[in-house]
């Protein structure tokens, strides 16, 4: 993996569980990472869970021994933001889901980096935009959501906000690539973003139809397990829907129950699938 120019170290503001993760993915990718949290006793605890996740690896024949060493030696664990920041041309928020957390957090990430540093916030759901609206520079800030644990889940959404520039949008998906995730490009921000929304979408379906007394739980996993589960992970939505002919007789019918914006969709999707 090509480090991205420009991005010689990254800092993880925050080192709970999802810090952990990002920074064992960031340390593998070859970048010294700047673990900031507010106690050394919380750094301590993070450490060990990088630890614990490279020996998952490890174990896995995913990497090597030495790279998990290496990976582990670039992890510099500091309760200062400044020193943290002041390294790093790249620094991932990883706090909790609270809005004005976040903000707080924010103000002081950008008033400890550097100019020019980029920062991203690995919120799941809340809007970029909301997030940096306390911030002078809201250009070079930017959604980075990794999913849980992020080496074995390896799609991480890029949401641009309404004012991040376009080249911190690039750099932050190139960033992604480096450490061998998959971009997804979010390129108007909202709640929920893409994966949520889509998950969203199919838990609130399987709950109407067990509610409906269609089917059961048991079964709606199964169905899910053994048909467009499979089909999905091998070519995703638009190419698992059994051909246009098939789409267009069947799809209205199911798409009218889950109402009229559904429907409105419907060409839309239709539209998609001849891109493939």
């Amino acid at each position: 993996m090509t480090k991205v120019a420009g991005i010689d170290e990254v800092a993880i503001v925050g080192a709970g569980w999802m810090g952990s993760g990002i920074s064992t993915i960031c340390a593998l990718g070859g970048y010294p990472v700047n673990l900031v949290d507010v106690s050394q006793e919380i750094l301590d605890r993070c450490v060990g869970k990088i630890r614990a996740n490279l020996d998952l690896l490890v174990e896995a024949d995913e990497v090597t021994a030495a790279d998990a060493d290496a990976a582990l030696g670039r992890i510099q664990p500091t309760t200062s933001m400044a020193d943290g920041l002041g390294r790093s041309q790249l620094a991932i928020e990883a706090v909790p889901e609270k809005l004005e957390i976040k903000q707080e957090v924010f103000v002081k990430m950008e008033a400890a980096a550097r100019p020019g540093t980029i920062l991203g916030t690995n919120s799941s759901g809340l809007p970029t935009t909301d997030i940096a609206a306390l911030c002078n520079r809201p250009e070079q800030i930017v959604g980075i959501h990794v999913f849980e644990p992020p080496f074995v889940l390896r799609a991480v959404e890029v949401i641009r906000g309404q004012r991040t520039s376009d080249d911190t949008f690039e750099k932050a998906v190139a960033f992604v690539e480096s450490v061998g995730s998959v971009p997804i490009r979010v390129l108007k921000d909202r709640r929920s973003f893409v994966i949520n929304f889509l998950q969203q979408a199919m838990r609130k379906a399987a709950l109407d139809l067990v509610e409906a007394g269609v089917t059961t739980e048991e079964d709606i996993i199964k169905a899910a397990r053994h048909s467009f589960g499979v089909k999905y992970v091998a070519m995703g939505p638009y190419s698992a829907r059994g051909g246009v002919d098939r789409a267009n007789q069947y799809e209205p019918e199911a798409l009218e129950e889950m109402g009229r914006r559904a429907l409105e969709m419907l060409p839309v999707i239709r539209a998609a699938r001849t891109l493939d």
